[in-house]
C-alpha cells in the first residue's frame, strides 16, 4: 500500500507540472489575428531550379502570424496592411524578408544557403556546427539507424556502428545494463562511461547494482522512438565545454520537434521473439555425489556414471523459455510558422527467457512545443515522463541461471516442491524455480525530464540562449526470500529508494561579425550551473512473524537494519568559445573553461582547461587559390588537429575521514580481508585531475563523394588520478583517497564509407568502421605496481580485475601455477602442481582493435539493411567455467580418475618429477580450478548484430485511404556469431554496467544467457 500511495503522489505531481506547462504552450501559439485588413496569396519555389517548396515558415514581420506554403507551394495569408513584411524561412535556404508592396499575389524564390546546406552535427550544449569546421572527430547515428535496430535500451542500438565506440551487453535479461566507452578509460576507479546529453542538459546514466543484481543503465528510460539523433563527441576536444563529466567523451542526443506544415500522426508497432543464443556444454557421464559415490544431497556431480537408460535431465534448457515483446509508440506532430509540437507515447513490455518474474515494462510520454514572441524571441520546452518496471533473475553460484546451470544431471529440477509444499532443495542451494517465485527482484523507476529554454536576438550579431533543465529520477526497489530459503530460513526482505536529481543552468551570449569581407567570427561567453543529489535509503528485516507474509512491517523491530546515505555536489562552470574562419575555408577554435567545485578542498576547489582546434578543406582552398580541382576526382579533402585539456574534480564526500560502526556493513572483500565497506580516510588535499589529450586526423572523398575516407589519430594522458585504493584490513578502513597514478590511451580510428551503386531504382552503400586503442598505465602511487580497480572479480579470488604499472589498464589478476626461474612447475612431494600464493598478470580485456560493417541496400520499395560487428583479441575470464569444474560438470573433467605424470621439479628436492598422480575430485576443485589461467580465453567474435528487411508500400496503393505512408519490416538480431571461445558469449560484463574503473567487461560469470530474436514491425503516418 506504500508503494501504490508513493507512486499516486508521484503521478499527481508530475500532472500539476504537465498540464500548466501544455496549457502555456497552447496559449502562447493560440492567438488568432482579429484586425486582419487584407488577404495576399502566392507561390514559394526554389530560386534556380523552380521546384516548388513545400512547408515553408511564412511569417508577419513584428507579429506571432503566419502561415506555412501547401504540397504545391502555394499559401494564402491574412495580413494587418498591404505595406508589411513577410519573412520567410525554410530549411537550407536563406532566410528573406520581403515588404508586400501593395501586392496582393506574389511569386516567391528562396535563394539555396551553400552554408546551410553543408552537413551539421549537434555539438556542445545542442549547437550546430558545420561538420567542415570542426578540428576533431564526431559521428552522428540518425534515427532510422536507431530504430531499425530495435533495441529497448537505445545504447545497443550503437554497436557495431561508430568508430572507437565499445558496447557492451550485460547479458540477456530484460532491461539488462549496457556499458559504453569511448576510446578505452581515462580512470583507475571512477566511471569512465561517456557524459549523455539530452536536448542540451546533462542526465544521469548510471547503474546500481552488484554481482548478484546488476541494474538497469538509467539511458534505458528513453525512448528510441523520440530521438531524431545521436552524436558521438568522442575527444576532449570535442567535449570540453561540457565540463569535467565529460572528459570521456559525450553521448549527445536531439529529440524529435514538429515541423511547421500539416500536423503529421504516426503509429508504429513490433512483435519480437527471442531465445537463448547458446548454453554451455555439460558432461552427461557422471552423476551427483561426492569422490565417486552417489549422494542424494551433494551439489556437486563427482558421483559414480549413469547406468544404462538412467535419464539425463536438461535442467538449464528446460529452465529457459521463448520470450515475447511488444512495443506501441504514438506520436502527432505538426504547427505552424509561429509554433510548433511533437507529443509521444510509447509502451514496451520485454519478456525475458526465464520463467515467472522476469520482464521489463516501460511507459514513456513526452511533449515538446516552441513558439515565436515576435521575430527576435523563441521559446521552447521539452518534458518527459518514463516509468519503467523490472523483474529479474538474481544470478551468480547459488542462485537463477547458475544455479540451474549446477544442478546435478540425473535430478529433475523442475519438480521443486515436496508432498507438503515446501521447497525440495539439495544442500545448499534453493531450487531455481522456487526462486523465481520466491525470490523476487523488483526495481520501479519514475523519472522526469523538463527542459525550458528561451532564444533571444536582440540584434543581428547577437544571441542569447538560456537553458534550464531537471532530470530527476526515483528506483524504489524490493527484493525478498521468502521463508523456507536455503540461505534465510526465516526470510528476508531488502527495500530501497533511490532519489537522483541533476539541475542544470546554462547561459550563453554569442556575437558574430565579418572582418574584411573574408574573416567571419563568433565569440560566446557561457556560464553553467550544475546541483546533483542523490539520496539512498535502504531498510533491511530479517525473520518474518507471519511465515506467508514477505514485508518489512512483518518483521521485528530488533530484526530490522535501516541506512541513509546522501550524496551532493555542486559544479559552477564559466567558459568561453572563440571561432575565426577565413572564407569558411581555414577555421580555428579556442576554448577555456573554468570550474569550481564542492567535493575538492577550497584552495584547489578552481581550476581552468583550455583547448584549441583547427580544420582546413584542402580542396576548397586550393580553389580559392586558383588551382582547377576536379570534383569528380577528389570531392572534399579537409585536415584536421585538436589539443585539449580536460579537469575532472573528486567523488562527493571523501575529502574527511568516515567511520561507521553498524555491523551490517563488514564485508569480506575478494582477497579475503575483512573491512567496513562503509569506512574510508579521506584527503583534504586533493587536487583535479587532468586529460590532456592530441588529435589529429583527415576526411577525404573521391569520385563525386562515392568513396570517403576518416581517420583520427589520438593520445590522451589523464594524470594525478583521484584514486580509491584498498587499505590493510588493520586500518578497520575500505579506501583511502589519494592523487596518483597516471593513464594513457593511444589510438587510431578509421571510417571508409562507399556507394558501390547509386541510381534510380537500385542503391547499395557499404562502411567499415575500424579503432585500435591502446590503455597503458603509465604510473600508480608510491610502490604499487598494480591497483585492483574495482568489483570485477570471480569467486575464490582466482581472478581480479587490476590495472598494472607499465602494462594494461584492463588487466586480469589471478592465480597461476608455481614455477621456477625457467618457467618450469614446482610441484609439491605427492608430484602435484602448486598454486602460486602470489597473484600474477593472466590477461588483458581490452580488444586487440574493434570495427563494423554496415550495409544498406534500396531497390524500389525494398530495403535491405546489415550490420556486423567485430572484435579481434580482447581476454575473457570464463568464471562460468571455472565454477563447472568445481561443479564436476565441465567437460574437462571427464578425465577423472586417470593417472598422470606431470612435468616439473619437485621443489622440495630439486629433482624432476617421476611420480604419478590421479587426476581427483580434489586435484580439479583444490588445484586446477585455482589456476585462473587455465580459464582465460581469446574473445574474438565476428557477430551479425542486425539485418533488417523492409517494405515501403507504394503511395498509388494507398490512395483513397488517410495513410500517408506504411513501411513493414523484419529484422534478426545475433543470428549469426563466430568464435573460438568456449563460454555463451565472449559479450559479457560479470557485474552489470556499474562497475567503475575498468569495468566488469570480461568477466563471465553467467548471468541470464544472451539471446537471438526476430522483430516484425508495422510503422505508418497519417
Amino acid at each position: 500500500m506504500q508503494c501504490t500511495s508513493t507512486n499516486q503522489r508521484s503521478k499527481r505531481a508530475i500532472k500539476g507540472i504537465f498540464i500548466p506547462l501544455i496549457l502555456f504552450l497552447l496559449f502562447l501559439g493560440s492567438a488568432p489575428l482579429a484586425w486582419a485588413q487584407a488577404t495576399v496569396e502566392g507561390t514559394v519555389t526554389d530560386a534556380q531550379t523552380g521546384e516548388v517548396l513545400t512547408g515553408v515558415n511564412i511569417l508577419i514581420q513584428g507579429t506571432f502570424e503566419g502561415t506555412t506554403s501547401d504540397l504545391e507551394g502555394n499559401f494564402r495569408l491574412d495580413v494587418p496592411s498591404l505595406n508589411a513584411t513577410l519573412l520567410l524561412s525554410y530549411i537550407g535556404y536563406q532566410t528573406l524578408a520581403l515588404p508586400i508592396d501593395g501586392r496582393r499575389t506574389l511569386e516567391i524564390g528562396l535563394v539555396p544557403d551553400v552554408i546551410v546546406s553543408e552537413e551539421l552535427v549537434i555539438t556542445a550544449f545542442g549547437v550546430e556546427r558545420e561538420t567542415k569546421s570542426l578540428g576533431y572527430a564526431v559521428q552522428q547515428v540518425t534515427t532510422d539507424e536507431i530504430v531499425q535496430t530495435r533495441q529497448p535500451n537505445l545504447i545497443n542500438s550503437l554497436q557495431g556502428k561508430v568508430a572507437g565506440v565499445q558496447v557492451t551487453n550485460s547479458g540477456g535479461s530484460p532491461g539488462a545494463s549496457s556499458m559504453i566507452l569511448i576510446r578505452g578509460g581515462t580512470s583507475l576507479s571512477s566511471d569512465n562511461q561517456p557524459l549523455f546529453v539530452v536536448d542540451g542538459i546533462p542526465i544521469d546514466n548510471s547503474t546500481t547494482g552488484g554481482l548478484n543484481s546488476p541494474g538497469s543503465n538509467r539511458a534505458i528510460d528513453i525512448n528510441p522512438a523520440d530521438i531524431a539523433s545521436i552524436t558521438i563527441l568522442k575527444g576532449p576536444a570535442a567535449a570540453a565545454l561540457y565540463g569535467q563529466r565529460a572528459g570521456s567523451g559525450a553521448v549527445v542526443i536531439t529529440t524529435k520537434r514538429g515541423q511547421a506544415g500539416r500536423t503529421s500522426i504516426d503509429y508504429s508497432t513490433t512483435l519480437s521473439f527471442d531465445n537463448v543464443s547458446q548454453l554451455p556444454t555439460l558432461q552427461s557421464r557422471y552423476k551427483q555425489g561426492e569422490q565417486g559415490v552417489f549422494d542424494p544431497a551433494a551439489t556437486a556431480s563427482w558421483g559414480p556414471e549413469f547406468g544404462s537408460g538412467e535419464r539425463v535431465y536438461d535442467n538449464l534448457g528446460d529452465f529457459l523459455t521463448t520470450s515475447f515483446t511488444q512495443s506501441h509508440d504514438l506520436s502527432i506532430g505538426g504547427g505552424t510558422a509561429v509554433s510548433r509540437f511533437y507529443a509521444s507515447a510509447s509502451i514496451m513490455d520485454q519478456g525475458g527467457i526465464v520463467e515467472n518474474n522476469n520482464d521489463f515494462m516501460r511507459n514513456a510520454f513526452r511533449i515538446t512545443a516552441d513558439t515565436r514572441a515576435g521575430d527576435k524571441l523563441r521559446l521552447e520546452a521539452t518534458a518527459s515522463y518514463t516509468e519503467t518496471e523490472r523483474n529479474y533473475v538474481s544470478q551468480g553460484s547459488a542462485s537463477g541461471v547458475m544455479g540451474a546451470l549446477f544442478w546435478p544431471r540425473n535430478d529433475n529440477m523442475r519438480d521443486y516442491l515436496n508432498p507438503d509444499g515446501t521447497q525440495r532443495t539439495i544442500t545448499g542451494s534453493d531450487n531455481p524455480y522456487w526462486g523465481t517465485i520466491n525470490k523476487p527482484f523488483e526495481s520501479n523507476v519514475s523519472r522526469t525530464m523538463i527542459v525550458g529554454s528561451a532564444f533571444y536576438d536582440p540584434f543581428d550579431f547577437l544571441n542569447i540562449t538560456y537553458r534550464l533543465g531537471t532530470d530527476r529520477y526515483t528506483d524504489r526497489r524490493m527484493n525478498y526470500e521468502a521463508t523456507g530459503s536455503t540461505f534465510n530460513e526465516q526470510g528476508i526482505i531488502n527495500l530501497a529508494d533511490i532519489n537522483n536529481q541533476i539541475t542544470t543552468s546554462t547561459l550563453l551570449v554569442t556575437g558574430s561579425t565579418t572582418l574584411g569581407g573574408v574573416f567571419n567570427t563568433s565569440l560566446t561567453l557561457g556560464q553553467n550551473l550544475e546541483m546533483s543529489d542523490r539520496q539512498v535509503m535502504s531498510q533491511t528485516g530479517q525473520n518474518f512473524i507471519d511465515p506467508d507474509f514477505p514485508s518489512i512491517n512483518n518483521v521485528l523491530e530488533s530484526d530490522r537494519r535501516t541506512s541513509r546515505n546522501e550524496t551532493r555536489r555542486r559544479l559552477v562552470g564559466a567558459f568561453v568559445d572563440f571561432n575565426v574562419d577565413w572564407n569558411n575555408i581555414v577555421f580555428m577554435n579556442f576554448r577555456g573553461r573554468n570550474d569550481w567545485s564542492s567535493t575538492l578542498p577550497v584552495n584547489n576547489r578552481s581550476f581552468f582547461y583550455p583547448a584549441v582546434s583547427t580544420s582546413i578543406v584542402v580542396n576548397e582552398l586550393l580553389n580559392e587559390l586558383g588551382y582547377d580541382i576536379d570534383g569528380s576526382v577528389l570531392s572534399y579533402l579537409k585536415l584536421r588537429a585538436s589539443w585539449a585539456r580536460v579537469g575532472k574534480d573528486a567523488p562527493p564526500h571523501i575529502l574527511a575521514n568516515t567511520l561507521a560502526t553498524a555491523t551490517n556493513t563488514f564485508t569480506v572483500a575478494p582477497t579475503g580481508f575483512i573491512s567496513n565497506v562503509n569506512n574510508f580516510f579521506g584527503n583534504p588535499a586533493l587536487k583535479p585531475e587532468f586529460t590532456n589529450s592530441i588529435e589529429v586526423g583527415a576526411d577525404v572523398r573521391f569520385l563525386d563523394e562515392r568513396l570517403g575516407l576518416d581517420f583520427s589519430y589520438y593520445k590522451t594522458t589523464t594524470d594525478e588520478q583521484i584514486l580509491g585504493t584498498r587499505t590493510p584490513p588493520s586500518s578497520s578502513s575500505f579506501l583511502a583517497y589519494l592523487n596518483g597514478g597516471s593513464i594513457q590511451n593511444e589510438g587510431v580510428e578509421m571510417i571508409v564509407s562507399t556507394f558501390p551503386v547509386r541510381g534510380n531504382d537500385f542503391n547499395w552503400k557499404l562502411d567499415f568502421n575500424f579503432a585500435k586503442n591502446t590503455a597503458t598505465v603509465k604510473d600508480l602511487p608510491g610502490t604499487l605496481d598494480r591497483v585492483e580497480l574495482s568489483t570485477a572479480w570471480a569467486a575464490y579470488s582466482v581472478a581480479q580485475g587490476s590495472a598494472f604499472l607499465d602494462g594494461p589498464l584492463f588487466g586480469i589478476n589471478g592465480r597461476v601455477w608455481k614455477t621456477n626461474d625457467a618457467g618450469e612447475l614446482l610441484l609439491d612431494n605427492a608430484g602435484y602442481p602448486q598454486v602460486d600464493p602470489v597473484l600474477a598478470f593472466i590477461g588483458n580485456r581490452e580488444p586487440d582493435w574493434i570495427g563494423g560493417i554496415s550495409n544498406t541496400l534500396n531497390f524500389r520499395n525494398f530495403s535491405l539493411s546489415m550490420t556486423w560487428d567485430v572484435r579481434i583479441g580482447g581476454d575473457i575470464f570464463n568464471a562460468t567455467e571455472n565454477a563447472l569444474v568445481r561443479s564436476g560438470l565441465s567437460t574437462k573433467t571427464l578425465n577423472r580418475g586417470e593417472t598422470v605424470v606431470f612435468d616439473g621439479i619437485v621443489e622440495s628436492t630439486g629433482e624432476r618429477n617421476t611420480q604419478s598422480v590421479v587426476l581427483d575430485q580434489n586435484y580439479y576443485t583444490t588445484l586446477y580450478a585455482n589456476n585462473g589461467r587455465e580459464f582465460v580465453e581469446d574473445g574474438t567474435w565476428y557477430r551479425m548484430r542486425f539485418i533488417t528487411l523492409g517494405y515501403s508500400v507504394p503511395t498509388q496503393r494507398l490512395s483513397g485511404l488517410p495513410i500517408r505512408s506504411l513501411q513493414i519490416f523484419v529484422t534478426g538480431r545475433n543470428l549469426l556469431l563466430f568464435t573460438d571461445y568456449s563460454g555463451v558469449d565472449p559479450e559479457v560484463t560479470g557485474s552489470g554496467a556499474g562497475v567503475g574503473g575498468a569495468g566488469s567487461f570480461g568477466f563471465d560469470n553467467l548471468g541470464v544467457p544472451s539471446t537471438r530474436g526476430f522483430d516484425f514491425s508495422v510503422r505508418l503516418s497519417l
